[in-house]
């Protein structure tokens, strides 16, 4: 994977999902500077806006996480990027918002609904496409390469 998006010659960094440990994939794409303990949350430039990356492999934003998102916030006077796995809020997808949710995103809303500014959060995991808003955080759900699931049955249900 590393050496085909090398092929494609543009910017890009990586995030660890539920399925990954971050150590190995900061070692596959040489980012184990950014790791904090076996975590991996970094900030990134892309151009004159910082991207901050969350770690959720584990299901959960640690308070460490926390701490570091609270003053990176507090350092931007105006709109944040925020990337992770886990959607920070429930999604709508009842299969995923009851099996697989973010275990403490209470505590990230707090600290996402703390800053002043409008957030943009990019993540993944639920298999599905949707844009969700709250307060001042829109999130956008992406969809994977693999495979999508209906989104609104509460069982497990693929599209095909």
């Amino acid at each position: 994977m590393k050496s085909h998006l090398d092929q494609l010659e543009i910017p890009y960094t990586a995030i660890a999902g539920n399925h990954d440990t971050s150590a190995v994939l900061a070692k596959v794409f040489d980012l184990e500077h950014r790791l904090t303990g076996e975590e991996l949350f970094y900030k990134y430039a892309a151009g004159d806006r910082p991207l901050l990356l969350l770690e959720t492999s584990l299901g959960i934003v640690s308070a460490a996480q926390l701490a570091w998102l609270t003053e990176e916030l507090a350092a931007l006077d105006g709109p944040a990027l925020v990337f992770m796995h886990h959607p920070p809020i429930i999604g709508g997808v009842p299969f995923m918002d009851s099996n697989y949710p973010l275990r403490n995103m209470e505590n990230l809303q707090a600290v996402l609904h703390g800053h002043p500014h409008p957030i943009y959060v990019f993540c993944g995991h639920y298999h599905v496409e949707k844009m969700i808003c709250s307060k001042n955080m829109t999130v956008h759900i992406t969809p994977t390469t693999y495979f999508q699931m209906k989104w609104q049955q509460p069982a497990f249900e693929l599209i095909t």
